[in-house]
């Protein structure tokens, strides 16, 4: 049998028929894409507000923010916009919230909103921008929004409880208080802790600052002897701090007519008068007020004697409270509108092929 010769038996003709066969296209299978599909449209769900604030960056007027002044209403304000609010901050609530891999924020209350506008401001406390102008910029957001929102009602009740909200006997006028000095409204029960601070007639708490050349008790209770303020021997002093001593002495004329003494004695730049309080305690039920004094709990104390009262209230985050992330610009959104054009792309590419796949069937 020659070399090149076929073996018995074999094969040597192609069949045109299999050769005429195409071959199959698998293309994309409907669960590939239906969770390609998915995904994407979870993600442009996601990513839907910021790419509304992110458009802001390729706008003329997008990137500057809008001023609001102080006092408005933050609940009417719109959110996800970029903003400029002027206020103070409420510092007796300030939280820090940790993310897992990240910092987290300082969160603190603006003053006067009763818990509706918090000021999120980015970063470790040593390196948050400091803020002289009482202005702060950025965008504002619902704070339900925000994953971490119940976790900052659990920490204000936990950390803070009933913190004191003063307000002054001028404030008064005759009716119970309903905002404190700072005009933040007193949310208060009448099971809410209320304390009225009393002057002592004719007693003043003094205090003799620490310096070059007062340096200890007695040296603080020397001056006052040789100014006629307390008698000696000198009796201990009733209060002591780090860079101070406290006497309870009884004046005539109260706290105007020791600081006049004190002055006329060349002691004004060393010393600080105070009035002598006490503290009636008792509930905002007990609490009632007419034009001449004020009564807690059964005790009267004429309103001309009424340093301030104080109302214990515990921190409260409405439902409808919104939070400005300071330095939120919108170019820092700059990449939302891109992915967001090819996430739109992916999930009508996705819808397409699946089109086609049924069509083959």
């Amino acid at each position: 049998m020659a070399k090149d010769e076929p073996a018995p038996g074999a094969e040597t003709d192609i069949d045109p028929e299999l050769v005429s066969l195409g071959r199959t296209r698998k293309g994309i299978g409907p669960i590939l894409g239906l969770s390609v599909l998915v995904l994407a449209s979870y993600l442009m769900i996601t990513l839907w507000p910021d790419l509304r604030y992110g458009l802001r960056y390729y706008s003329s007027s997008g990137n500057t923010p809008t001023d609001v002044a102080l006092g408005a209403d933050p609940t009417a304000l719109t959110p996800n916009s970029y903003l400029t609010i002027h206020t103070q901050l409420d510092f007796t609530s300030t939280a820090r919230l940790r993310g897992k891999q990240d910092t987290g924020h300082r969160l603190v209350a603006a003053r006067g909103s009763a818990g509706r506008l918090w000021i999120a401001e980015e970063g470790e406390p040593g390196n948050v921008k400091l803020t002289y102008d009482d202005a702060y910029t950025g965008r504002l957001r619902r704070l339900d929004d925000m994953p971490w929102a119940d976790d900052l009602r659990t920490y204000l009740a936990k950390t803070f409880g009933a913190q004191p909200h003063f307000v002054f006997p001028e404030a008064l006028k005759g009716a119970l208080p309903a905002v404190d000095v700072a005009g933040e409204p007193l949310d208060a029960t009448a099971d809410t802790r209320v304390g009225v601070d009393e002057r002592v007639t004719d007693r003043v708490l003094i205090t003799v600052v620490a310096g070059d050349q007062i340096k200890d008790e007695k040296g603080a209770a020397a001056s006052l002897i040789e100014a006629g303020i307390i008698p000696t021997p000198a009796p201990t002093a009733d209060a002591s701090a780090k860079g101070g001593w406290t006497w309870d002495v009884p004046f005539p004329g109260g706290v105007e007519a020791a600081r006049q003494a004190l002055s006329d004695k060349g002691l004004a730049s060393r010393t600080l008068a105070h009035p002598r309080v006490i503290r009636r305690e008792g509930r905002w039920g007990e609490l009632a007020v007419s034009a001449d004094d004020v009564t807690i709990a059964g005790q009267r104390v004429p309103l001309s004697s009424v340093e301030r009262v104080v109302v214990f209230v515990t921190p409260k985050v409405p439902k409808s409270a919104a939070v400005l992330f300071v330095g939120d610009t919108p170019g820092k959104y700059w990449w939302v509108p891109p992915l967001y054009v090819a996430m739109a792309l992916i999930s009508a590419a996705m819808i397409w092929a699946m089109i086609l796949g049924f069509k083959r069937k």
